[in-house]
């Protein structure tokens, strides 16, 4: 359409960059904040991008009032409230019912947008949904689910009479009814962020507002096209038709991974040719077979990714026997908690203080009247401003345990396996305190992150070969998108007897 930008940004190349550059453009001739329109994937990426729009212009975050997903448009479009969407209390309610366990879809997108039930029912209801196909047929191209088709087909019944009775909506019945009723969006400019991860209702709303707003702006890159199994579909962004934009300088890449990188993602057979220069800097790749162990991790950020969560798990395995710190989906592998109560217990064995909250958080890992009497409870109504040194603690407080006593005996409520990685942990010298700097994930929990250094694991489960040798592409954009994580040095990683699939490395 001859209103249409489309805006290809391969790995780097500062696509968010370069539509906040078409924000201040807006703005400077004079079109209102709340007549932009700022779509992004994800509610994450929908406020970082009105965080850095409203420090970059000096404008309220109010007046950015179109920031936002397009769920969050529909709900505010359709003027749904709370008592409207469904909550994990009426999945728990339909489990009663149902006798079978669901998961909550809108609990369960992930950062990066991903629909990941942990139950197959509501799985396939809702890629049926989003991709606005038939249940059934959805059904036969997945394969083997409990009870067959009378049971998915039952449970969906189930669900719509269920939300129909009671006038609930998750938030894809949001997207597809706000496409029925088709409302006016009051806006001047449309600009869509991550477009190639877009389900085919998603892009029916796109279409609409693309159709009466006088500029609209589409980014994304097909190759990094990651989310078909959650129903996106990267085709429409491949076929739009509009002025085509290429960010041509990656700003994160350097030579030796763009080089494996552009292999890989030039076998790809549906996509956008995108030409893109890597940074100036030559970098470092290296493969490995069978382990990883060789690789030193002592030093620099690092992100390793496995394509599945069973192959991330083996990489925590391998980083807890080595001693290793780090964390998985955000969460460190020794908790911030549990590294404040020992070094609390420090505190108080050194004869210093602690204060209120320290002594609460200290007091949880106490096993109530063998080491400590009526725990934190016996605290009520003391001064929270009060300061409390190990023999305040035992006389006033009900604290058993001797001053002497190390922390991985002190406090008895940790588990001894968590004891005994932690003392490997300070023995190597972990900074335990800090946030660590290693970093693991599938490749899909990683989309949209990077490291100073990358391992990519490239082994394959089962069925994630079998995928492969239906539709190669999918994996092929799946790994281009780990390996273009790397600002500095790239380390393949694969077992002798998965090299058949392991195209990054030839």
């Amino acid at each position: 359409m001859d209103n249409t930008t489309i805006i290809f940004g391969p790995p780097g190349t500062g696509k968010t960059t370069r539509l906040l550059r078409i924000v201040e453009e807006e703005l400077e001739r004079g079109t209102p904040p709340d007549r932009i329109g700022y779509f992004a994937f994800t509610r994450k990426a929908s406020q970082e991008a009105v965080n850095r729009a409203c420090s970059k212009f000096n404008v309220d975050r109010k007046q950015f009032s179109n920031f936002r997903t397009l769920h969050s448009l529909a709900y505010r479009s359709l003027k749904l409230d709370k008592t409207n969407v469904m909550k994990d209390e009426h999945y728990k309610d339909l489990e009663s019912i149902l006798q079978l366990r669901l998961t909550n879809p809108d609990s369960t997108i992930n950062n990066y947008g991903a629909f990941v039930a942990d139950d197959i029912y509501m799985q396939l209801i809702n890629l049926a949904k989003v991709k606005n196909e038939p249940l059934l047929k959805i059904f036969h191209e997945f394969g083997h689910v409990p009870g067959g088709w009378l049971k998915l087909d039952y449970v969906d019944r189930a669900v719509k009479a269920y939300k129909k009775e009671r006038n609930l909506f998750d938030y894809t019945d949001m997207l597809i009814e706000y496409n029925r009723q088709i409302p006016n969006p009051n806006l001047d400019v449309l600009i869509v962020d991550e477009a190639q991860d877009l389900s085919y209702i998603q892009w029916e709303m796109v279409k609409h507002m693309q159709s009466v707003v006088e500029r609209v702006y589409i980014a994304g890159d097909d190759d990094q096209a990651i989310f078909k199994w959650s129903g996106a579909q990267p085709e429409f962004l491949i076929n739009l038709s509009g002025k085509r934009e290429i960010l041509n300088q990656s700003y994160r890449v350097p030579i030796a991974v763009h080089g494996v990188a552009s292999k890989l993602v030039n076998r790809i057979q549906n996509r956008v040719a995108k030409d893109y220069k890597p940074k100036t800097v030559s970098g470092f790749l290296e493969k490995h077979i069978h382990r990883f162990d060789s690789v030193n991790l002592k030093h620099g950020s690092w992100l390793l990714l496995g394509r599945t969560n069973y192959v991330a798990e083996q990489l925590v395995d391998e980083l807890r026997s080595m001693g290793v710190y780090y964390e998985k989906f955000d969460n460190p592998s020794v908790s911030k908690k549990l590294v404040e109560a020992i070094r609390s217990w420090e505190t108080l064995q050194k004869g210093d203080e602690i204060n209120y909250n320290q002594v609460r958080n200290l007091y949880s890992y106490f096993k109530l009247d063998k080491d400590v009497a009526r725990g934190h409870k016996g605290m009520a109504g003391v001064d929270e401003k009060k300061m409390f040194n190990i023999a305040t603690l035992g006389v006033e407080h009900g604290l058993k345990v001797e001053q002497r006593t190390p922390w991985h005996y002190a406090l008895s409520q940790v588990s001894e396996t968590m004891k005994v990685y932690v003392l490997s942990l300070l023995r190597n010298n972990e900074e335990i305190d800090l946030k660590p700097r290693i970093k693991v994930s599938t490749i899909h929990g990683a989309k949209g992150g990077e490291a100073d250094n990358v391992m990519l694991l490239t082994d394959l489960t089962k069925r994630v070969e079998e995928g492969y040798l239906i539709n190669p592409d999918d994996e092929r954009r799946v790994f281009y998108v780990g390996a273009t994580r790397a600002k500095q040095s790239l380390h393949l990683v694969a077992s002798q007897s998965n090299l058949e699939f392991s195209e990054i490395f030839r």
